[in-house]
């Protein structure tokens, strides 16, 4: 018997004898068949199974089965389960599957957990988690919370708009219920993505989606990237010389001159001993000579000396499209203005006439760049600083603001 179907286009389909018909599969449901789908080229067949490749399984959402990407070395499967290493827990995202770093020795799980050291609370960033550190009396837990001491010190991110990644500043919040002295020390850190801004050890750290909607935006798993890859790229974590312990946050000041907002909290970048107070700000702005545009800094606190909280990462405005330095804003919508958005434009210049004419005006340490210390001033010297990154022109002199590997010792 024949049937037509809804184009009336006859075509044979198989009649069972108890009457029962059976249609052709269309796993797709584009209402072709998949085998006029296979035929004509519209779907692929990788693994040559006559079913449509977006049928089969595809854990990584990259649009080819996963037996097929595992055939072509696309995927890795360590643990050789057939699923791709990129779709089983990965909590440290370095590409392998968990049960594979600790089985290889690539991680450590001192408490037996099953779960890589690197991935459990850490608080002081040594490596160990916290469990193991109380355990083997490495840190000390007086007040008995489960968490080690010298973490209670610890420097919390700034809220918006001073999370944004700025020129000159880096800023912080100080460890709630802070009571007793407490030192916080300003790193460069050695490494970091270009992309992220944040500390690396390898390439394989500093992930981007490759193709798809989210093309050149920085991902950690393949879920970030619809339509894409998430894939570590050349070059993508950058040297920033050797870890090199710049200071410490000095005594908090409220700025002269009267364009900071009322309640600021400044602080420099002091040298040699360490300097100890109680934290009772709620939120301090570190700019100094040391804190320079495309950098990565780490805040770390500790009351010893000895031993040191996890660092707080700040990052400043890395290099925008097309010039070396100088992004500040964004644009001026009707809420104000909107972070850097990587581009150096006439929207600079617009920043710092709004606040010089006292409306709608960005944030201060956004568009603070002058001089070498930074002054919480918005002058012409600003001006030009803007006027010569809008011409690409290199970053006023100074042998460490020019070069990250050079000896912060030359800042005055």
């Amino acid at each position: 018997m024949t049937f037509w179907n809804w184009n009336c286009d006859p075509r044979p389909w198989t009649t069972i004898t108890d009457g029962r018909v059976v249609l052709p599969l269309d796993c797709n449901d584009n209402g072709v068949p998949d085998e006029d789908d296979l035929a004509s080229g519209s779907s692929s067949d990788c693994n040559g199974n006559l079913v449509p490749d977006e049928c089969e399984p595809d854990c990584n959402a990259n649009g080819i089965p996963d037996d097929c990407d595992l055939a072509s070395g696309w995927s890795e499967d360590c643990n050789v389960n057939g699923v791709p290493d990129d779709c089983e827990t990965d909590c440290n995202r370095n590409g392998l599957a968990d049960e594979c770093d600790l089985a290889g020795g690539a991680s450590q799980d001192c408490n037996s957990t099953g779960i890589p050291d690197e991935c459990e609370a850490d608080c002081n960033g040594n490596g160990l988690a916290d469990e193991c550190d109380l355990a083997a009396g490495t840190s000390e837990d007086l007040d008995g919370d489960g968490v080690p001491d010298e973490c209670s010190f610890a420097p919390l991110a700034a809220p918006w708009p001073y999370d944004v990644r700025m020129n000159r500043f880096v800023s912080f919040v100080p460890a709630p219920e802070n009571t007793v002295p407490v030192s916080i020390r300003v790193e460069l850190l050695d490494r970091a993505c270009r992309v992220t801004g944040k500390p690396c050890a390898a390439n394989s750290d500093c992930k981007v989606c490759v193709g798809g909607s989210n093309g050149g935006l920085a991902c950690s798993i393949a879920s970030d990237c619809p339509g894409g890859q998430c894939a570590s790229f050349g070059e993508g974590c950058l040297e920033q010389g050797l870890p090199v312990v710049l200071g410490w946050v000095g005594d908090p000041f409220q700025p002269g001159g009267g364009q900071a907002p009322p309640g600021t909290h400044a602080a420099r970048v002091v040298k040699d001993q360490p300097f100890a107070r109680v934290w009772s700000e709620e939120l301090v702005h570190v700019g100094d000579c040391e804190i320079a545009p495309a950098r990565v800094y780490g805040l770390r606190g500790t009351e010893d000396g000895q031993l040191f909280s996890a660092p707080l990462v700040v990052a400043t405005r890395p290099k925008p499209q097309g010039k070396n330095w100088g992004d500040t804003v964004g644009f001026l919508s009707e809420t104000g203005w909107t972070a850097p958005n990587g581009v150096v434009n006439v929207d600079e210049v617009w920043a710092w006439i709004k606040y010089v004419g006292g409306r709608s005006m960005p944030e201060l340490t956004w568009i603070d760049l002058a001089p070498q210390t930074p002054n919480w001033l918005i002058n012409a010297d600003d001006l030009q600083i803007v006027l010569q990154a809008f011409r690409g022109k290199p970053y006023p002199p100074s042998s460490f603001l020019e070069n990250p590997t050079s000896d912060p010792g030359n800042c005055p």
